[in-house]
């Protein structure tokens, strides 16, 4: 079976403007998210979804919404951004800079701060997602298009992990690769007994419907 996975960033809200953390909190969209969500809209029109999901916060619901889609087969908590604990609704930078000073260095993903969800409880939160979903994939149909709506932290996770199924190395710093607002990142799965037999990474972080940079 092959599955076409297509993963949208929520649009631009008043916190990101603003260059603050929000995790498991929320903020609504600006003017710019909701235009560029709905520019994201155009860009996947034509493109039939056999099933939606959704991280269950608000950000990435009103995103959705914009892209042309009223609701999902399934709003999904396990979508949710990474949980700052106490860094929720503080300012990115300041957050960077206590985790370099904690680590001693500037390493891969910078959250290691008390409180701070890890990547590994992230890829623990996607893989019991996604492997869930590729079981419930009961019909015959040889090709699945999937869209889902959800955050940075978790398309950085969901790309380190998909890539490892990949034959073509892209040779991406994940650490340091920026993931815009309304990005599509595109991956093509060929699936056996739920199992990935390998992943051609059509496109990761694509800004280029949306007439600017990400």
């Amino acid at each position: 079976m092959k599955v076409s996975l297509y993963v949208v960033r929520h649009g631009q809200t008043h916190a990101n403007a603003r260059g603050v953390l929000q995790g498991h909190q929320d903020s609504p969209l600006t003017a710019l998210g909701v235009q560029s969500s709905a520019n994201t809209g155009k860009a996947l029109q034509g493109i039939n979804f056999n099933v939606v999901f959704s991280s269950d916060l608000g950000r990435a619901q009103d995103t959705l919404c914009q892209i042309g889609y009223k609701t999902a087969d399934k709003f999904d908590k396990r979508l949710r951004e990474r949980d700052y604990g106490a860094w929720s609704g503080k300012p990115w930078v300041e957050y960077k800079n206590a985790s370099k000073r904690n680590n001693g260095t500037s390493n891969e993903f910078y959250h290691s701060l008390p409180g701070v969800e890890t990547d590994d409880k992230l890829l623990m939160r996607w893989s019991e997602f996604f492997y869930e979903m590729l079981k419930n994939f009961k019909d015959n149909t040889p090709e699945k298009n999937v869209l889902i709506v959800t955050h940075g932290g978790m398309i950085r996770v969901i790309t380190k992990h998909l890539m490892q199924f990949s034959s073509r190395p892209l040779g991406l710093n994940l650490a340091h690769c920026g993931i815009g607002n309304n990005s599509i990142s595109v991956f093509e799965l060929e699936v056996s007994d739920s199992d990935i037999i390998n992943c051609d990474v059509v496109k990761v972080f694509d800004c280029k419907h949306l007439a600017r940079a990400c």
